[in-house]
């Protein structure tokens, strides 16, 4: 964690180094603008990163996050989050509305390919081949997204693949 005593780093990725967890030091990293951690071993959000207020990328994609949690939404300079290639199951309804310029969650099929096990009869997971049908679908279908997402315009790209 000796990384961690450059407070003023701006610029870090620690992508593709099979990394399981975050340590606690990154906090004193308060420089930090776009911290990248694709391609490892996470399983949990790592919570350190929401001490990071001038943070405006966090790159999370093709690791085994099963949850991105509200206080996510305490990062106020955030604009690009990736996090595609995950597990995810759910994602904080804010998240849609809260100002990113980029999200990406394609490629967490839990996401995607979700079945309404709460609700009788439950459908078949989406296949259709264009992503605004498949958002039309999920609108229509609630497995993840509730209504309050389609009320926000300020995301500017989503990035949802089927």
């Amino acid at each position: 964690a000796a990384i961690c005593e450059h407070s003023r780093l701006r610029r870090l990725d620690l992508s593709h180094n099979g990394i399981r967890g975050v340590p606690a030091a990154m906090r004193k990293m308060l420089s930090l603008r776009k911290l990248r951690l694709g391609h490892n071993q996470l399983t949990t959000f790592p919570d350190v990163v929401i001490s990071l207020k001038k943070l405006r990328l966090l790159g999370l994609e093709n690791n085994k996050l099963h949850s991105v949690p509200t206080s996510i939404l305490l990062l106020p300079r955030l604009t690009r989050l990736l996090l595609h290639g995950n597990v995810i199951e759910r994602l904080p309804a804010d998240l849609f509305s809260w100002g990113l310029h980029k999200l990406t969650v394609q490629a967490n099929p839990a996401i995607v390919h979700r079945k309404l096990d709460s609700e009788p009869g439950c459908e078949p997971p989406l296949t259709t081949e264009s992503p605004w049908e498949a958002l039309r679908d999920l609108r229509k279908r609630k497995p993840f997204i509730d209504d309050e997402i389609w009320a926000g315009n300020a995301l500017q790209h989503l990035k949802l693949t089927v």
